[in-house]
């Protein structure tokens, strides 16, 4: 059976951000949501590749409806860096080529942003 891996938080893990090993413990997966049937009513947002990149990456999004999409990235402080699509985009498949060249490595998320959903990724950036 399948398992992942869950964090136990005791009063001694608080305010260091870091626990000990011993902390962790495995949970079993019961079951997986078939979300086929509904899939035409949601986005798709996939992970970025490469990830860890330097200095450009693919991201990969599809739209079910017309919908009007943004993609924005932001740094690990939540602080907007780019916009890269801000517009009305038919339903379909897409592919964004960014390039950070002049942005600093570190840990950065890209959202996708259509008015009735939203979905977000991490990007790691290497220099």
């Amino acid at each position: 059976m399948p398992f992942a891996f869950a964090k136990k938080y005791s009063n001694a893990d608080i305010g260091y951000g870091f626990a000990n090993p011993e902390s962790y413990f495995p949970i079993s997966i019961t079951g997986i949501l078939d979300k086929s049937e509904n899939s035409s009513e949601t986005n798709g947002l996939l992970q970025n590749y490469p990830n860890t990149f330097n200095p450009s990456t693919t991201i990969n999004y599809s739209i079910p409806i017309k919908s009007y999409v943004k993609l924005i990235i932001y740094d690990i402080l939540g602080n907007k860096i780019s916009t890269l699509i801000d517009e009305h985009q038919n339903t379909g498949k897409y592919m964004v080529k960014f390039n950070a060249q002049n942005m600093a490595r570190g840990i950065y998320f890209y959202k996708l942003d259509t008015r009735k959903h939203f979905l977000i990724k991490n990007i790691i950036l290497l220099h």
